[in-house]
C-alpha cells in the first residue's frame, strides 16, 4: 500500500499553542503498511513539507514551508493570509523531521511578539510532504476549545459563589455539552456555530 500521512495536533493547556506530531509511523507489512519505509518512501527521502493552518471560518491559510535534507529542516518560511513571507527557521522549536511535539505557539503562527490564546473553533490542518517524484497530503480538522472550557469552569465557580445567574450557568453547560457532541461527530460547522454562541454568553456574563 502507498504511504498515507497522519498527524496529531493536541492543544496545550495554556491555550497558547498546539503541538504537531507526524503519526504516520514506520512501515510494517502487517500492522502499518502505509508507514514510512519498506515499499514506501523513507523519511530520509523527504525533501520538503508544508503545514497549512486554516483558522475557524477562514478560507485562506497560514502556510509553513520546510526544506528538508536527511531528516533535518534546513530552511523554513511562514506565509500569512495576506501573502507575506517571513523566514522562521530561527524560531522553530526543532529542526528534526519527522515532526514530533512540534510546538506552534501564537508568535510562530500569527507572527506576533507576545503570547496570546489561539482562537477557539474548528481549524483545518493540511499536511503535505514531497519526495523527488511524489507528493503526499492529508487534511483534517483540529478542534480548539481551550478558552470555552475555561469559561465553563469559571461559570461553575461563579454560580457556586452566587456571582453567575442559574440561567447563564445552564446555558453554558448545555451548549458546552452540544459542543463536545459536535466535536465527537467531527462536524466543524456545528463546532464553530456553538463556539460563537458560547463566546457571546461568556462575554455577556463575564466568565471568560
Amino acid at each position: 500500500m502507498a504511504l498515507k500521512l497522519n498527524y496529531c495536533v493536541p492543544q496545550d493547556c495554556d491555550c497558547k499553542s498546539v503541538s504537531f506530531s507526524d503519526t504516520t509511523g514506520v512501515f510494517n507489512a502487517s500492522t502499518n503498511p502505509t508507514g514510512y519505509g519498506g515499499i514506501n518512501p523513507l523519511t530520509s527521502n523527504i525533501i520538503s513539507s508544508t503545514i497549512t493552518f486554516f483558522l475557524p471560518n477562514e478560507t485562506q491559510g497560514i502556510v509553513f514551508s520546510f526544506i528538508i535534507s536527511n531528516n533535518v529542516i534546513i530552511d523554513a518560511t511562514r506565509t500569512d493570509v495576506y501573502g507575506n513571507i517571513v523566514n522562521v527557521l530561527a524560531d522553530l522549536p526543532s529542526t528534526v523531521f519527522p515532526f514530533f511535539n512540534f510546538a506552534f505557539d501564537s508568535p510562530l503562527l500569527y507572527g506576533t511578539t507576545a503570547q496570546a490564546d489561539l482562537l477557539d473553533g474548528a481549524w483545518k490542518v493540511t499536511y503535505e510532504i514531497q519526495t523527488t517524484s511524489q507528493t503526499y497530503s492529508y487534511s483534517g480538522w483540529v478542534y480548539l476549545i481551550c478558552q470555552i472550557k475555561k469559561c465553563k469552569e469559571e461559570t461553575i465557580v461563579g454560580f457556586t459563589k452566587g456571582n453567575i445567574l442559574r440561567s447563564s450557568a445552564i446555558d453554558v453547560s448545555l451548549n458546552f455539552d452540544s459542543l463536545i457532541n459536535a466535536v465527537g461527530l467531527n462536524n466543524p460547522t456545528s463546532v464553530n456555530n456553538i463556539v460563537e454562541i458560547l463566546q457571546s454568553i461568556c462575554t455577556t456574563c463575564k466568565t471568560c
